[in-house]
């Protein structure tokens, strides 16, 4: 458990406040006390060049770390190179030979007073001008490093099914000046599965070749004779083929199927002279249940046993790749791995499954290679017949190699990469000026309300600013930055696209002009209607009982006494429920039980949405609200915010000052909290389209205001198209349903799309100092 997971512990579990800062101020002493590993490095510091962190997760033989090595290599002709390694490795040497120093953490986490100790002691006043961040598990580098005004690029390499936690890469997005990667699948799979990142600043660059002699060591003689890979050379016979593989022995890179490729090959020329090799650390079938072990079996069930050989990683590597004739990257999951830029460098065709690496974007390009290549998902049939045909065709298998080759050079050149890394390098370093520029700015006007925006309290120091800004540059959980203004709509209603200033600096530096991006408030005053003859309804779905007493409790403390009408999904809750009310002295005009299915919206828009909306001017929708995908103490404080802006405390009566409101203000058709969060569409802007159409909503705007939480107050004709829509218990998602993406979140978002399309405008809620 890392040190963020202990101390959330700790608070929920209800220890003073002080209690918990004053533990982590201690824990972050000790550490920076304890300091970090300084290799000194065998390259002179030079005033005289800029200074540059490159940042590795461990410094072993594996792709990701020779990459980070070759951008050192490169870096460091014209470059103070700083290389920060997380863990160790046989590679540190190499680190060292190429940079001015290694850093690595002695124990526990980064913090960035830690990092700065560290740097100065190397560059003193010259600061890095940025960092790069080698793949997403350097992560914990990037926010110390931002935090000390280092602007970041990360190089991600990585697919979104093996990354984890899963909200990382959210952080990810929100810290890092710029996102590169490896491949157009990988880009592609990210974004898609996380959407929250679409509008980050990012581009598709993929690595140059990583050269051998970064990697070369001595190896006497004695260790030749005795590596596997160096007999194996010497046994095999000139006339034999041999189709290699690579990679550590992994579920992920794809042995198993590597096996079965060679078994269909075996097969099909029986009378061939073929042998396969795998070379690769992690084979020890006598310890590894996991893999190696069902390895071993599946090479000798499928007769195999003399033909197939396991090799451990070795020097020989490079030879093994010149001696082979075909390369099988039959990985699952592998975003551009550097063995397959070794062999097409090598003039040696190879196969790769669709949509399981990034090479294929790149073969896909050519379309030759794409046809002889590129194999359907894991058809480890269609990639033997594949590898059968080019091996019968020894003109086509000439043409193929002397054409992966020559493609190679094209693509993986790796001075052209570093160059364009310094390019990224000078823009986001510019970037990082104009936003400590923009934050300065802020903190001087004081125009960003820091307790309502970011839940920090009244302290409005330079971190606050800067991350107000970040959270807007990358599209990465931005927030408003006061209740009544929207800088998303802002941007998009008032801004160019081309124009990439911050949409609340540019707001305020031409007049705060009135627009869609301004609301106007409905908040806590004594001026509300004495004698309110006005008949309201409250619509309250009970899932969690033990939560509706609080919100019976706030509806007590207001002079309107709504009619209420309750859907529960037991007969227990339902029992419940009637006593709760009847202990209140409150009106229960009926109560009815649901399924279980549509959350809180569907028992609206499927029983009692058409009643209400036919017997009352205005009325409510609220829920007994957890959140299960988030911290507890964080459903807490979202359910706190919205009952109390639409019901109310004992000093906020909320629910007389919005029927007041909405009485006196015939135009307001919906009302709901200014909550500081802004999301978009996410993953349901397709769902929300095809919705958009059968409700007549002309167009969807991409940011937009929404009732965060699906709790409002309506008035009547105002959500009538939603009703009409007629759905049924069978149309919503069966529990347990996902945190986004279906079509309970496409309605929550359209809600004030329908009362606008009505006619109608909507207004928000605020109350000073409550926000989440």
């Amino acid at each position: 458990m890392g040190l963020k997971s202990e101390l959330r512990l700790r608070a929920e579990k209800n220890l003073p406040k002080w209690v918990v800062h004053i533990a982590k101020k201690a824990i972050k002493k000790i550490l920076v006390i304890h300091g970090m590993k300084r290799y000194v490095g065998k390259v002179s510091y030079n005033s005289k060049l800029p200074t540059v962190v490159v940042v590795s997760h461990e410094a072993s033989k594996t792709g990701a770390p020779i990459l980070a090595l070759n951008i050192c290599h490169e870096m460091s002709k014209e470059a103070n190179v700083i290389a920060m390694i997380i863990s160790g490795g046989s590679l540190i040497e190499k680190f060292r030979e190429n940079s001015i120093a290694v850093l690595q953490p002695k124990q526990g986490p980064v913090f960035d007073k830690l990092l700065r100790n560290e740097i100065k002691r190397l560059v003193h006043n010259e600061w890095p001008e940025y960092a790069i961040i080698n793949s997403i598990v350097s992560a914990s580098y990037i926010q110390p490093l931002r935090r000390n005004g280092i602007p970041v690029m990360t190089l991600i390499h990585e697919f979104s099914a093996y990354i984890r936690p899963v909200d990382l890469l959210s952080n990810v997005g929100l810290w890092s000046n710029r996102l590169i990667f490896s491949s157009k699948l990988t880009s592609d799979d990210l974004i898609n599965q996380n959407p929250q990142l679409k509008r980050t600043k990012n581009e598709i660059l993929p690595q140059g070749y990583c050269k051998e002699v970064l990697l070369a060591a001595t190896q006497n003689k004695q260790d030749r004779t005795e590596d596997e890979a160096t007999k194996y050379l010497e046994e095999i016979k000139s006339d034999e083929i041999l189709i290699l593989g690579a990679g550590q022995i992994q579920p992920r890179k794809g042995l198993d199927l590597f096996v079965s490729v060679a078994y269909y090959i075996k097969e099909s020329l029986p009378n061939h002279k073929i042998k396969f090799a795998w070379i690769g650390d992690g084979y020890d079938p006598t310890n590894d249940f996991n893999v190696s072990l069902w390895i071993k079996d599946q090479i000798e069930r499928s007769g195999l046993k003399h033909q197939l050989k396991i090799l451990k990683g070795s020097h020989e590597y490079k030879r093994l790749m010149r001696r082979c004739n075909i390369f099988l990257m039959t990985s699952r999951l592998d975003p551009l791995p550097n063995v397959a830029i070794d062999a097409m460098l090598e003039a040696k065709p190879v196969f790769c499954f669709e949509n399981a690496t990034g090479l294929e974007s790149l073969l896909k390009r050519d379309l030759l290679l794409k046809n002889s290549l590129i194999i359907e998902y894991l058809n480890t049939q269609e990639m033997s017949s594949k590898v059968i045909s080019l091996l019968q065709n020894r003109d086509l298998l000439c043409e193929v190699s002397k054409l992966s080759k020559r493609r190679a050079i094209e693509w993986f050149d790796m001075g052209k990469y570093v160059e364009r890394l310094k390019e990224i390098g000078a823009e986001i370093k510019s970037e990082e000026k104009s936003l400590i520029k923009n934050s300065q700015e802020i903190l001087k006007r004081g125009i960003v309300e820091m307790e309502y925006s970011l839940g920090i309290g009244s302290k409005n120091n330079k971190h606050n600013a800067e991350h107000y800004l970040r959270s807007w540059q990358t599209g990465v959980g931005p927030r408003k930055p006061f209740p009544s203004f929207h800088p998303g709509i802002y941007r998009e209603r008032a801004m160019s696209e081309t124009n990439k200033q911050d949409p609340l600096i540019h707001y305020i530096n031409n007049g705060e002009p009135e627009g869609p991006w301004n609301t106007k408030l409905i908040i806590p005053t004594e001026d509300v209607l004495m004698n309110i003859d006005e008949k309201v309804g409250l619509h309250i779905h009970v899932h969690y009982p033990e939560l509706l007493d609080e919100i019976l409790k706030a509806i007590s403390m207001n002079k309107i006494r709504p009619e209420i009408y309750i859907s529960c999904t037991n007969q227990a809750i339902r029992d419940l429920a009637i006593k709760n009310i009847n202990e209140h002295g409150l009106i229960l005009k009926k109560i009815i039980l649901t399924p279980n299915r549509g959350r809180d919206i569907g028992p609206l828009l499927t029983c009692l949405g058409q009643e209400l909306d036919e017997k009352y001017r205005i009325y409510g929708h609220i829920h007994t609200k957890k959140s299960i995908h988030i911290a507890r103490h964080q459903s807490y404080s979202w359910r706190t915010f919205l009952i109390e802006n639409l019901i109310g405390n004992e000093e906020n009566h909320m629910m007389d000052c919005i029927i007041s409101a909405m009485i006196k203000d015939k135009t307001i058709g919906l009302a709901f909290p200014s909550d500081p969060h802004c999301p978009g569409w996410d993953a349901n802007y397709r769902q929300a389209k095809l919705l958009a159409e059968k409700l007549n909503i002309k167009s969807l705007t991409n940011e937009f205001n929404f009732p965060i939480g699906t709790m409002f107050w309506a008035r009547k004709n105002a959500l009538s198209p939603l009703y009409s829509l007629n759905l049924g218990w069978d149309d919503y998602p069966s529990e347990p349903i996902g945190y986004d993406g279906t079509l309970l979140h496409s309605i929550e978002r359209l809600i004030p799309f329908v009362a606008e399309s009505q006619g109608f405008s909507y207004t928000m809620t605020n109350i000073r100092k409550i926000t989440r």
